[in-house]
C-alpha cells in the first residue's frame, strides 16, 4: 500500500516506502534481507541488498521490518514483496475429559472453566480457547530473551474420570507465523502421557526463551493433549481429548529490526 492505504504495492517493482494495512490484528510481517559484499571484506558496506518481505495475514502494527544492514551510499536495494499465511488451527476434537484451567506464566494468570468460552475469534468451549483477542482478554506478559520463564499450567476435567495426557508449549520466536522453527517448543512435559486430570495437576513449566528471539508481541500456544506425550506433540495437532488455548506474548531483549 501507498501511505494512505489505497494503492497496492506491485511485487517485484521498486518502492522506497512501503505500508501494510489490515483491519485486524495479527502476527506480524516476517522480512530477511541478503547483501552481496563490495569485495572489500565481509563488514564493509554492500553495493547491492536484496530484501524479501513475507507480510502475514494481519500483523498488529502497518510496518514492514527489515533486519539491519551495511548498505553503501548512493547503492541500490531492491524489495520484493509476498504473501505469507496465518497459524494453523489446534483443537480437541470431543468436549470430553481434559481441560486446561489455569496459565501462570510470568505475569500471565488466567483462569478458564467449562462453561465459558474464551473470548477470542475461533473460540471453541473445551476444545480451543483463542485468548489473544477479545473483552476480557489477559494483558500479554512480557519474557525477556537469553531467559528461562518459570510458571504453572493446570490441568483439569469437567468429568468425574481421571486420564493422562502431555503438555507441550510453543512460541513463534521470529513472527513468522508459524511454530515450525527451531526451538519454538519451548516447553515439553517429556516422553510420558503421565498429567493427571482428577484430581487436577498443577503442571510446573519453564519456557527457554532463546536470545535470538525477535522483540515484539507473538503468540504463545499451548497445547494438552490425551494420550500423548508432550515430546510427541505438535503445534497444529487435533487430538481426541484435551485442549489447545493461544495468548500473545511480548519479547524483550532480543533481536530488533529497523522499519521501513
Amino acid at each position: 500500500m501507498d501511505s494512505l492505504h489505497t494503492t497496492p504495492y506491485v511485487a517485484g517493482t521498486n518502492a522506497t516506502s512501503l505500508w501494510f494495512y489490515a483491519g485486524a490484528s495479527g502476527v506480524q510481517p516476517a522480512v530477511t534481507m541478503t547483501a552481496l559484499d563490495n569485495g572489500v571484506g565481509a563488514l564493509q558496506c554492500s553495493q547491492a541488498v536484496s530484501v524479501v518481505a513475507t507480510l502475514q495475514a494481519a500483523p498488529p502494527t502497518p510496518v514492514i521490518a527489515a533486519a539491519n544492514n551495511l548498505l553503501c551510499t548512493g547503492a541500490t536495494t531492491t524489495l520484493a514483496v509476498q504473501a505469507g499465511g496465518s497459524y494453523c488451527s489446534s483443537a480437541a476434537t470431543t468436549i470430553y475429559d481434559e481441560e486446561i484451567t489455569n496459565v501462570s506464566i510470568g505475569s500471565l494468570n488466567n483462569t478458564s472453566d467449562c462453561i465459558t468460552a474464551a473470548p477470542g475469534a475461533g473460540s471453541i468451549l473445551s476444545r480451543y480457547g483463542n485468548y489473544t483477542s477479545g473483552a476480557g482478554a489477559p494483558a500479554a506478559p512480557t519474557f525477556t530473551a537469553g531467559t528461562t520463564v518459570s510458571g504453572t499450567v493446570t490441568v483439569g476435567s469437567c468429568g468425574a474420570f481421571n486420564y493422562t495426557s502431555g503438555l507441550a508449549i510453543f512460541i513463534d520466536l521470529n513472527q513468522d507465523g508459524d511454530f515450525a522453527d527451531a526451538g519454538e517448543k519451548v516447553y515439553s512435559n517429556g516422553a510420558a502421557s503421565n498429567i493427571a486430570c482428577v484430581p487436577a495437576t498443577v503442571q510446573s513449566v519453564s519456557l527457554n526463551i532463546p536470545a535470538n528471539a525477535l522483540n515484539g508481541q507473538t503468540r504463545m500456544r499451548i497445547i494438552n493433549a490425551e494420550s500423548y506425550s508432550g515430546d510427541i506433540i505438535t503445534p497444529c495437532l487435533n487430538p481426541g481429548y484435551g485442549e489447545t488455548e493461544d495468548y500473545v506474548v511480548n519479547i524483550t531483549g532480543g533481536v530488533s529490526n529497523t522499519y521501513v
